[in-house]
Order: structure tokens, then C-alpha cells, then sequence
């Protein structure tokens, strides 16, 4: 499979495999994905397989010696956006709304925290109603003129994105930048790539692919649309938030 996935790259051609679970797929289109000089999309039916790729299987190719830059991108709604957050702080303060259980948490958190990741804070459940007060969406985005702007952890993300080799998302994302590109001259979801993607579906289905062209990226230049309005339907996971847009929620 390794071979096939690498050659399918090199030659920008059309591949469709399928293998039984626990048989080594994700290092088979890992290894040649880092191995090549391209960008690559690998895109997964949940944002939990997504996790399981950056925290397992990446750091199993890197111990062979392989390096990539690697981003694992997520929709608006699972990170804490700290305008919303500040603005939530201070209707608190002045009492002019009660605070919901877990604001304590998620303050003390967002001190430490890298990426802003709601996943990353386990002890709060990601269906707990704070998270509607505090997180990004397309809705609330404001993008340069927020005073949190370079400091924003979506903003972080899309430019740690910008400048890794391999991006790792989930298939809703995925095909929400598809519909973006397609119907809308200058939005996205994604970072431009080179024409090479990757899908891994769930266990219970058996088609994991390599394809080559089903990105239709936009030229290099453009740049991420900071309030993208393309319907997406139906979140490809259940984990997703309570209060998440309706375009590009997961």
C-alpha cells in the first residue's frame, strides 16, 4: 500500500484501496505523505481519528526519521475565542449575566493552554453549555480588527496550518472547503495544498483513499476566508459543540 500511496503521489494519479482495521493504513499513506516533497491533506470521518493520527501516528514515523511540519485543524467551534471569553469575564463582573459552571475551568485554562483546543480541557464535557459563551464561529469572527487577532488561537492554527506539510482534518472541514472553493470566488476552509489528499474513513467502513485532484485548490495567493457562509450540513461527528455555526462547524 505504502508503495502504491507513494506512487499514486509522485505521478498525481487516482488510488482507492481498501484493507481491514489494525492493518497499518495510516503509516502506509503517513510515510510516503512525509516522505514527499508535497502538501498533503489527510482528512478522517471523526475529529477523534484526527487526534489519534497527531498523537499516535505521527510520532511513530517521526521516531524513522521523518520530520513533517504537521497542523491538526479542527472547525470555529472547538476553540476559545478570547474576545468572547474577555466580554463573558466582564458581563460576569458586572453582573449582568450569571455565570455557567465551568467558566472558573476554562479561565484558569486558557492561561496554559497552546491551542485553545476545548479537547484539551477533558475535565470540562465538550457538550457543557459554557462553551457556547466563549468559543469562535463564523458568526462572531471579527478576524484583523479583533485586539486579540495575532494573539487568537485561530489565528494560530491557520497560520501553523499555512506552514505545515501535512494538514489533518475531518471530512466535514474537508468537504466544506470544497463547497467553498467551488461556490464561493475567494473563500476556503483549508489552506491551499498541492492537488493530494488522503481520507481515512471509520472502522466500520472499508475504503480508506489516496486521491490526487479532489482538493480544486485555489491559487496560492488567497487567503483563508475569515467568515465562510457555504451550508455544510450535518456534522460528519457527533462530538460536535452545542452552538456551532452551521458552515464549517466541526
Amino acid at each position: 500500500m505504502a508503495d502504491a500511496v507513494e506512487r499514486a503521489l509522485r505521478e498525481s494519479g487516482t488510488l482507492l484501496i481498501e484493507a481491514g482495521t489494525g492493518t497499518g493504513k495510516s503509516l502506509a499513506y503517513l510515510i510516503p505523505a512525509a516522505a514527499s516533497a508535497q502538501r498533503v491533506v489527510v482528512s478522517t470521518a471523526t475529529k477523534a481519528l484526527g487526534e489519534q493520527l497527531v498523537e499516535k501516528d505521527i510520532p511513530t514515523i517521526r521516531r524513522l526519521g521523518l520530520h513533517p511540519d504537521v497542523t491538526l485543524v479542527k472547525g470555529l467551534s472547538n476553540y476559545v475565542c478570547k474576545r468572547r471569553l474577555e466580554e463573558y469575564r466582564q458581563s460576569i463582573v458586572t453582573g449582568a449575566v450569571a455565570p455557567e459552571h465551568g467558566i472558573d475551568r476554562i479561565l484558569d485554562w486558557v492561561e496554559r493552554t497552546e491551542t485553545g483546543d476545548r479537547s484539551d480541557l477533558p475535565s470540562l464535557p465538550e457538550d457543557a453549555p459554557v462553551w457556547r459563551e466563549v468559543t469562535s464561529s463564523s458568526e462572531t469572527r471579527i478576524g484583523a480588527k479583533c485586539r486579540f487577532y495575532d494573539e487568537c488561537f485561530v489565528t494560530r492554527m491557520r497560520r501553523s496550518a499555512e506552514a505545515s506539510q501535512i494538514i489533518v482534518t475531518n471530512h466535514h472541514l474537508f468537504c466544506a472547503d470544497l463547497a467553498l472553493r467551488n461556490g464561493f470566488s475567494g473563500a476556503q476552509a483549508l489552506p491551499t495544498t498541492t492537488p493530494s489528499s488522503s481520507t481515512r474513513p471509520t472502522p466500520s467502513k472499508t475504503s480508506p483513499r489516496s486521491s490526487s485532484g479532489c482538493a480544486s485548490p485555489a491559487p496560492a495567493s488567497t487567503p483563508w476566508s475569515e467568515t465562510p457562509t457555504a451550508p455544510c450540513g450535518p456534522p460528519a461527528s457527533s462530538s460536535t459543540a452545542p452552538g456551532s455555526s452551521p458552515s464549517c462547524a466541526p
